[in-house]
């Protein structure tokens, strides 16, 4: 089913833009703690490290997508010339189910380059106008910086 961004405007709440790869093992960890709300899905070594983007005063970031304080939504493309069909988000939805996270395909790749994704998964922010609150275009350091602000 076709959407475009606006039909998640005006709702009151953020809309968070996390763009990934089907292949990218951290849009993977995050998509699984957005499934299942365990922070050890976040650990990236053997030492029992979380990613280096994560620190666990984001462990409320389960309850506010649960709670639709935000909207979250996983944008897939991909790094070569055509974008992933819809079977990748049909498989990422059962590999990570959670009903308020809609998994969406950049088909294409153009909201990818026109946002200018360098890295992932790289997060962003819009407010419920549209308007662009965090842009990153390099991870997820900035949108979890100003969801969670510090005290």
């Amino acid at each position: 089913e076709a959407v475009q961004l606006y039909d998640f405007a005006g709702q009151g709440v953020p809309v968070v833009l996390d763009f990934g790869t089907e292949f990218c093992k951290p849009c993977r960890a995050l998509a699984a703690f957005l499934a299942t709300n365990d922070q050890d899905e976040l650990i990236w070594n053997d030492e029992g490290e979380y990613y280096p983007w994560w620190d666990e005063r984001y462990a409320d970031l389960y309850r506010m997508v649960e709670e639709e304080e935000l909207y979250w939504m996983t944008i897939l493309f991909s790094t070569s010339e055509t974008g992933p069909g819809p079977e990748v988000c049909e498989a990422w939805d059962e590999a990570y189910p959670n009903p308020n996270v809609p998994c969406l395909v950049d088909s294409t790749n153009q909201f990818s380059q026109w946002m200018q994704i360098a890295s992932w998964p790289s997060i962003s922010v819009v407010n419920d106008e549209m308007k662009l609150e965090v842009y990153e275009n390099s991870g997820p350091f900035s949108a979890f910086r100003w969801l969670f602000p510090s005290e």
